[in-house]
């Protein structure tokens, strides 16, 4: 059995909810209509089976452009039209990311309760205030201004971390619930500087690709250092902790 489609001409009747569709065979499909006959270009959707040609939908051209048209997307003035505009549109996001983390971590810290991930957060803050400046010298060695674009993505995560301070009683649910917010954070970066590390290689940029590395190792080294914190200690400390 396959599934196939043809595009032919058709005549409608709305009376009598009958689709002659040309050169196809007849069909009959459930459409609303002001007049009674109607003829334009549709789509008729169906299987093909032993029985022969089996139509099950058929959209006329108005409902197909109407499809089509939700679909479509609207271009920024300035999209991106090669993998060079893609890496620094990348970069862009990731120091308006950096910033944006830079600012959240401050909080994160004081309402921290254990010393261990309150040093780890500390540790951290300190490295994403070099990470910046990393960033910056990235678009310094490929030659381009640096700028910052807003990353909705690392907004919505710190938005949501935000939200875990406001939902959580201070103590190891607190931090257990600022872990998973931070590895949110890492998880996206990884992400994203893994992307960045595999333009610049594209890209022959060997000086950008090293200095995107660095940063990249230093995420998973976090990453990882909250893990293990959780697992060992803040996790099972929320798991037993009662107001």
């Amino acid at each position: 059995m396959k599934i196939g489609s043809s595009v032919g001409f058709y005549n409608y009747d709305a009376t009598t909810k009958h689709i002659d569709v040309y050169p196809q065979l007849l069909t009959t499909a459930y459409l609303r209509h002001n007049s009674r006959f109607r003829t334009g270009i549709g789509l008729e959707i169906g299987l093909h089976n032993t029985q022969g040609w089996q139509p099950s939908l058929f959209l006329e051209e108005e409902i197909i452009f109407n499809i089509m048209a939700k679909a479509m997307v609207t271009l920024n003035k300035d999209a991106a039209k090669s993998l060079e505009d893609l890496f620094e549109d990348c970069l862009k996001d990731a120091l308006w990311a950096e910033n944006a983390v830079k600012d959240a971590l401050p909080k994160m810290i004081k309402n921290v309760t254990s010393a261990a991930l309150k040093k780890a957060l500390t540790d951290h803050l300190e490295a994403t205030k070099q990470h910046v400046k990393i960033v910056k010298e990235v678009f310094k060695v490929i030659g381009v201004k640096a700028e910052e674009e807003k990353c909705d993505a690392m907004q919505g995560i710190l938005d949501e971390g935000e939200g875990i301070l406001e939902s959580t009683l201070p103590g190891p649910v607190r931090d257990a619930g600022i872990i998973a917010a931070c590895q949110k954070v890492e998880h996206y970066e990884i992400a994203s500087y893994g992307t960045m590390a595999a333009y610049a290689r594209h890209l022959k940029q060997t000086e950008a690709k090293k200095l995107i590395e660095s940063i990249l190792k230093e995420e998973k080294s976090a990453d990882k250092l909250l893990s293990k914190l959780a697992v060992q200690k803040i996790n099972v400390a929320a798991n037993k902790y009662e107001d």
